[in-house]
């Protein structure tokens, strides 16, 4: 690219030398083609074609320079292309390594935050089933507690209840064996009566 912008920047100037030269050229045969005067000139006419030569001069620097200025324009602009794209090619660059880099921090942190996640998860497992076992431990504890007290209970009452019946019954046992006994006395006695009679 940087070559056919130099090779146009030398045609041009080729272009304004051969039309400078091109003016001179004309300015001279102007010139030549005047009829031939004395040979004695007058200070104004002398003056007058020092003025021409000059301006002659003049107009050929004055396109040197024009070329020159042109060309360093071109140059510049051929810089300023060229720095544009570089500075396009290397957002392109930073961009794509930007990417590159957010995207391998964001794997890196979302396996950091997954590694973390399941590290905790492990504890809090651990630390629920040690819970658990402790909870589970405890309440056996105290349900063989509550039954072996319960049982207790229930034997001293069964015992109270036991002891108690058999109170009754011998009592009731007595009982009616007294009243069957006074009942035998009573019919014996009768039975008697009317066998003495």
């Amino acid at each position: 690219m940087a070559g056919r912008f130099d090779l146009l920047r030398s045609t041009k100037a080729k272009d304004e030398q051969t039309a400078a030269d091109k003016r001179l050229r004309q300015l001279i045969a102007k010139d030549e083609d005047r009829e031939p005067q004395e040979e004695e000139h007058s200070a104004a006419d002398v003056a007058a074609g020092n003025r021409a030569e000059r301006q002659a001069e003049t107009g050929g620097r004055l396109a040197a320079t024009k070329a020159k200025r042109e060309a360093k324009a071109t140059w510049q602009r051929e810089a300023d292309e060229s720095l544009a794209e570089a500075k396009e090619a290397w957002q392109l660059k930073a961009d794509e390594r930007l990417s590159s880099l957010v995207a391998e921090w964001q794997a890196e942190t979302d396996e950091r935050l997954a590694a973390t996640i399941a590290e905790r998860q492990a504890e809090a497992d651990g630390r629920l089933a040690a819970a658990e076992a402790e909870w589970q431990a405890e309440a056996e504890r105290r349900l063989t507690k509550a039954e072996t007290a319960w049982r207790q209970a229930a034997d001293e009452r069964l015992s109270s209840l036991d002891a108690e019946r058999q109170a009754e019954t011998e009592e009731r046992l007595a009982a009616t064996k007294a009243a069957r006994q006074a009942e035998a006395d009573d019919r014996l006695t009768a039975a008697e009566a009317e066998w003495r009679a």
